[in-house]
């Protein structure tokens, strides 16, 4: 798993990864996920797979998977409602498990959210 924040892009384990997802369920409740890109006229498709990177290489498997879409919660502790546009790319070994996960989000946007008055 590569973290949204910056490590000197370590890659972490799964271990590392299922303790930060506890640590999110353990404080926040009504966590909600909506795929999609919002657009100026709507949502287009919050769900890729393939590459055309390098051209020379272009694929249309589906053993890189990029996901788009908006995460919201309300902290446990203030009450507070946040959300945050996010983006990740799963790949997926040849027995159809999660191989690599790395996601991009602004970890800062949701401690400023939260400490807003």
């Amino acid at each position: 798993w590569s973290p949204p924040f910056y490590n000197g892009n370590e890659w972490l384990g799964k271990e590392d990864y299922l303790a930060i997802l506890k640590t999110y369920q353990e404080n926040f409740d009504n966590i909600k996920f909506a795929e999609g890109i919002s657009m100026g006229d709507g949502l287009l498709n919050g769900m890729w797979a393939g590459s055309v990177f390098p051209e020379s290489e272009a694929s249309s498997e589906a053993n890189a998977i990029r996901v788009y879409g908006t995460w919201t919660a309300t902290n446990s502790e203030t009450g507070k409602e946040h959300g945050f546009k996010w983006y990740a790319i799963a790949w997926i070994n040849d027995d159809g498990k999660l191989a690599q996960f790395t996601e991009y989000f602004d970890l800062g946007g949701i401690a400023n959210q939260i400490a807003a008055e």
